[in-house]
């Protein structure tokens, strides 16, 4: 159940979340994905974990679900941070890469590991990770997933 996914990432996150007075608004859908429930919350909370991380103060995250093709679905995480450079994006999920602008960002220590790590559950499970974002503006990250479709006969007597 994506639901419990996306909620206990929340819960994960919400210690960061409240300490700089962040709310993650958490508009997301019902879906069933194929993925392990434990570590599918370990790459969404390293997303959300960044999103808190280059948010102002008092900012809003938010999280969408959409279905897409191919028996595939994504978790949008946006927020409305300080964005990514164009340039470093190709560079983004590689390991121990940090942009310049993170690196020069005071208090925001970090290894370049999470992103990496994100990605790699993210393709043990058939899926993927990608990110739209501006500089000044923030970022979309989508976390793509593969959807689980249940037979429309279920519970259904034969």
């Amino acid at each position: 159940d994506l639901h419990e996914v996306i909620s206990r990432s929340i819960t994960d996150s919400a210690t960061k979340a409240v300490a700089r007075r962040i709310r993650i608004d958490d508009k997301t859908g019902r879906f069933k994905i194929m993925a392990d429930p434990d570590v599918a919350a370990q790459a969404l909370t390293v997303v959300l974990d960044n999103a808190i991380k280059y948010s102002r103060d008092g900012a809003t995250i938010t999280l969408t679900t959409e279905a897409e093709r191919h028996g595939m679905m994504q978790v949008l995480v946006t927020d409305h941070g300080t964005g990514i450079d164009q340039a470093d994006i190709p560079k983004l999920f590689d390991r121990f890469f940090r942009s310049d602008q993170a690196r020069s960002r005071d208090g925001h220590d970090g290894y370049g590991l999470g992103l990496a790590i994100a990605k790699q559950i993210m393709e043990l499970h058939g899926g993927s990770i990608s990110v739209e974002s501006k500089v000044g503006k923030g970022s979309t990250f989508s976390l793509h997933f593969v959807s689980v479709r249940l037979p429309k006969n279920r519970g259904k007597k034969r």
